[in-house]
């Protein structure tokens, strides 16, 4: 079984574990009530991870369109390698949706994204109709990004427990 390249395959797994972390932090902010003090610092720290997910996402994307990407395996059924691209192609467009939408949430609500007391610069206007929309399409989208993690790695076991064709060997 032909394996991803090194590049893409450490991409994966630090993206991976950082959307992970990320999408952790983000859940346990949101259900912090607003008068745990908590809660604010989460959200710095949240801000600060997803933009440099951000950059690390951008830089996996330009990698995975410079790379070769192996064939799935021959016992793949047709609708599987269908689902297989539809799932990747759909997480590539979350991961830069849900950075993208909470960087225009944020400027546009009027919260800047600080890195260790370093102001991300925005050239955008406070616009509250534009922030409360993005707010919505980052919930959305990472909820959605959640579940197809989720479909992900189960798509994994599947193929390792029940297929017994171990997929994982391509992308570690």
């Amino acid at each position: 079984m032909e394996k991803y390249s090194l590049n893409m395959r450490i991409m994966h797994w630090v993206v991976g574990v950082a959307l992970i972390a990320l999408l952790t932090i983000g859940v346990i902010m949101v259900e912090l009530p607003k008068e745990d003090p908590f809660k604010f610092q989460l959200f710095g720290i949240h801000k600060a991870i997803g933009f440099f997910v951000m950059l690390l996402v951008i830089a996996r994307v330009i990698i995975r369109l410079k790379s070769n990407i192996p064939p799935a395996p021959n016992v793949f059924k047709r609708y599987e390698i269908w689902l297989s691209n539809l799932t990747h192609k759909t997480l590539y467009l979350l991961m830069l949706i849900v950075p993208i939408s909470g960087y225009l949430m944020s400027y546009f609500g009027g919260h800047p994204i600080k890195i260790f007391d370093f102001a991300i610069p925005s050239f955008l206007p406070i616009n509250h109709e534009f922030g409360t929309f993005f707010w919505k399409t980052h919930g959305i989208a990472a909820n959605i990004l959640i579940y197809l993690i989720i479909i992900h790695v189960l798509a994994v076991f599947k193929h390792y427990f029940f297929d017994k064709i171990n997929i994982l060997k391509r992308i570690w």
